[in-house]
């Protein structure tokens, strides 16, 4: 038999239900009020650390680009203390010592001088020809003697010696602006030239120990404010952990960054790689001493 509350209870009852559900809301409301609460300080603490992330990216950029303008600045001196250093040891010590070679040769061409004489001369003779080639080695480190006859010349050499010692055909491309030929008298263009041999130098010896390429193209832009050198290869390409580590890759980006220049990579697996150097030319006439010749033999 079903029991029938009074209604009087049946009130109490659902006024309780009511204050308790009410609870339960303003429960949940308080919850959720502190968790937006949370969240709004969890997105402010995010905003900050993005701010600050943001603001450490700005300096290590700035310090990374004063790093690099040091870097420049140190090799353009150094290059150019390279140069100062180069002609000097031509014009003054080098050409005094071709001069007490020339009086060796005179003086053992006499008739008259003793056999035992004429040899201790003829020695003598030898030893002042040894010390020239050491100086003008000397000079070519300094600055490489390939770019004596400028950069395109230069490259066609560099490419018929590897073409002979390496077995891999190595076409020339694209040569724009005869000044190309011969230096320009420019410490500018002169360091940039330098800069662009030693990327080809690099270049050619990462295709002949690892692209394994039966074929290389190189080619040459040059203007008055820019030179641009690329090398492409037809061999297996780089894979992409390697673009970062091994191959002088870092060294070679860096030396051409700190000259001002920048390179960049092209690689697929199996399709071959491109280098392509580009360094801006900054001129300097003002500050050049002459270009420095080989020392006669």
């Amino acid at each position: 038999m079903p029991v029938f509350w009074p209604p009087a209870t049946q009130i109490e009852a659902l006024a309780l239900c009511a204050m308790l559900l009410s609870l339960l809301v303003l429960a949940l409301l308080w919850r959720l009020r502190r968790q937006q609460h949370m969240l709004r300080g969890l997105q402010a603490q995010l905003a900050a650390s993005h701010q600050h992330q943001g603001e450490s990216e700005r300096r290590l950029l700035e310090a990374h680009q004063q790093l690099c303008a040091l870097a420049a600045k140190q090799d353009h001196v150094c290059h150019g203390e390279r140069l100062r250093i180069a002609r000097d040891i031509h014009d003054d010590l080098g050409q005094y010592m071709l001069a007490l070679q020339l009086e060796i040769c005179v003086l053992r061409r006499n008739p008259q001088l003793p056999d035992w004489m004429a040899q201790g001369l003829l020695m003598l003779e030898d030893h002042l020809g040894l010390a020239l080639r050491s100086l003008r080695a000397i000079l070519n480190n300094l600055r490489p003697a390939a770019l004596q006859h400028g950069l395109r010349r230069a490259i066609q050499q560099q490419a018929r010696e590897f073409t002979r010692t390496c077995g891999i055909p190595c076409k020339l491309e694209a040569f724009e602006d005869a000044r190309a030929d011969t230096g320009s008298g420019d410490p500018g263009r002169a360091e940039a030239e330098a800069a662009l041999y030693r990327m080809l130098q690099e270049a050619l010896s990462n295709v002949a120990r690892h692209a394994c390429a039966s074929e290389v193209w190189i080619a040459l832009a040059s203007s008055p404010s820019l030179l641009s050198l690329s090398v492409r290869d037809n061999g297996v390409g780089l894979p992409h952990q390697s673009r970062r580590r091994g191959y002088g890759l870092p060294g070679l980006a860096e030396r051409l960054q700190a000259a001002g220049g920048q390179l960049t990579l092209e690689s697929k697996p199996g399709q071959g790689t491109t280098l392509l150097a580009a360094i801006p030319i900054v001129s300097q006439r003002k500050d050049l001493a002459p270009d420095q010749s080989e020392i006669c033999d």
